[in-house]
């Protein structure tokens, strides 16, 4: 029961983070494992705010510089390789679109050409669109995910494939120990075998999981599969009350008092 009161709670105040906050928070986190010699840990707290797409040049110099000081102390060769090669026939591409497969083998970013934009994966170049963002790779690295918009409508392309058309999509929250962010984002099953997201249609929120939309609530947050990818929840508003929904079977409605 605190379990899911602490979950609505969280989803109560979501509309008060910021991305940039993460990023900072994980960046002090960094800093302090370093001091403590957890130089380890201090890698994966960089990587996490790297996680949250935007970046600021001077929060990426930090980041390598901080990254290079916990090899060094590890005493860890820094080694370099090809991943991929650009086409730089394309004379622009979209700002910090570059995403690189968990697998460290497969990248992909966002090119333009005109108005339009489109993917770039593994350099094969995908279909043109208004707006082409969130590129995003499986947790086995063999699927690839992007968000896309035409005619004023937005959709999903996974492995190539154009989801239905919403009036907007794709935002997930996020929580953890710093602040709580909304971005655009997949949510992958840990096995890759299945994909859901947010959208919306009107002033009418809703889950896509594996393609079928679920109940249309107020807002919903915290889409999330289990360990073993075999079930799916998420938070959602319902008039003034939060519930928790799971496997599309709602939970018990709180009043936003008896989360705090």
């Amino acid at each position: 029961m605190k379990a899911i009161q602490y979950l609505l709670m969280v989803a109560i105040v979501a509309l008060y983070g910021c991305a940039s906050m993460c990023q900072e928070g994980a960046l002090t986190s960094a800093r302090e494992e370093m001091q403590s010699g957890r130089y380890n840990l201090a890698l994966d707290k960089l990587a996490y705010a790297e996680s949250f797409g935007e970046v600021s040049p001077e929060m990426a110099t930090e980041i390598s510089v901080l990254r290079a000081q916990c090899y060094d102390s590890m005493d860890r060769k820094i080694s370099e390789s090809v991943v991929t090669q650009i086409d730089f026939k394309w004379r622009e591409w979209k700002d910090r679109s570059f995403s690189v497969s968990p697998d460290i083998k497969r990248v992909a970013y966002v090119a333009k050409a005109g108005d339009k934009e489109f993917a770039v994966v593994d350099g094969k170049e995908g279909k043109q669109y208004d707006d082409v963002y969130g590129l995003t790779f499986s947790p086995d690295s063999k699927r690839v995910a992007y968000w896309a918009k035409a005619g004023g409508k937005q959709f999903a392309v996974v492995d190539g494939k154009e989801g239905k058309q919403y009036d907007e999509i794709g935002i997930v929250c996020y929580f953890d120990l710093f602040a709580v962010v909304f971005t655009h984002s997949f949510t992958f099953s840990p096995d890759s075998k299945r994909v859901a997201y947010w959208a919306k249609a009107g002033d009418k929120e809703f889950a896509v999981v594996d393609g079928k939309e679920g109940k249309q609530y107020g807002l919903m947050y915290f889409l999330t599969f289990s360990p073993d990818s075999k079930r799916v929840a998420y938070v959602a508003k319902a008039g003034l009350k939060y519930l928790v929904v799971v496997d599309g079977k709602e939970g018990k409605l709180y009043d936003p008092k008896d989360c705090l």
